[in-house]
């Protein structure tokens, strides 16, 4: 996926809208395409059966194929589920990427958490992520790949947590149950799109993961 030509620009909160769009992120396809993903596999999901990766994946094919994205072969969702068993110092650890953008990687899931701890509205947290976004446009010490990862991840995580957190009836309730179902569900996303920087692989993750506490909490 290559970025686009926009540059990112600075937005107060009050300026920021409760879409989960951010033009200035030039990686922010990568999000759209991951909602649009999401949107047609979770209501396929049954979320009473046993987590299926096998029907994960297939489901994530067949929404991804209409929208023609160059993915690996079938068996690259086979690490889905190594993937969602991480916990992000783990994953982090393991990427080949510099100091600085794993730091930045860790200050993107802190923020996710911390919007739960203390109840921010979507405004709120896409304001915080977008600023995080700034800072990497204007640091000089990271390179494109850095950038890319960085980026790739904080378009995620901004439409992720819009789906599973603010415009998803099913895990809108501010319940500990409804908390506990979307931030795995998002930051299993985030660690997808860090792993393969793919809109698929992103969605795969978090529709397993979804499944995977939905079955083992109902209700």
């Amino acid at each position: 996926m290559r970025p686009n030509s926009i540059s990112l620009s600075t937005k107060s909160f009050s300026e920021i809208s409760l879409s989960p769009e951010n033009p200035g992120n030039p990686y922010d396809t990568i999000g759209e395409r991951h909602n649009l993903i999401l949107a047609k596999v979770v209501p396929e999901i049954c979320t009473s059966c046993k987590p299926d990766l096998a029907a994960t994946a297939k489901a994530v094919t067949d929404a991804t194929a209409p929208l023609q994205l160059k993915t690996p072969g079938d068996s690259y969702y086979d690490t889905v589920a190594g993937t969602v068993s991480l916990n992000t110092d783990q994953l982090i650890s393991q990427l080949d990427c510099s100091i600085p953008a794993k730091e930045m990687l860790t200050e993107l899931f802190s923020i996710l958490r911390n919007s739960v701890k203390n109840s921010y509205g979507y405004s709120d947290l896409k304001g915080q992520i977008i600023q995080l976004e700034n800072s990497v446009n204007t640091n000089g010490g990271l390179n494109e790949s850095d950038k890319a990862v960085v980026l790739s991840a904080c378009s995620v995580a901004r439409f992720s947590s819009f789906y599973w957190g603010y415009s998803n009836p099913p895990v809108k309730s501010y319940s500990l149950k409804g908390i506990t179902k979307w931030v795995a569900a998002a930051t299993s996303d985030i660690a997808g799109a860090i792993v393969y920087r793919s809109a698929a692989y992103a969605a795969d993750c978090s529709s397993y993961a979804y499944w995977l506490i939905v079955y083992s909490m109902p209700g």
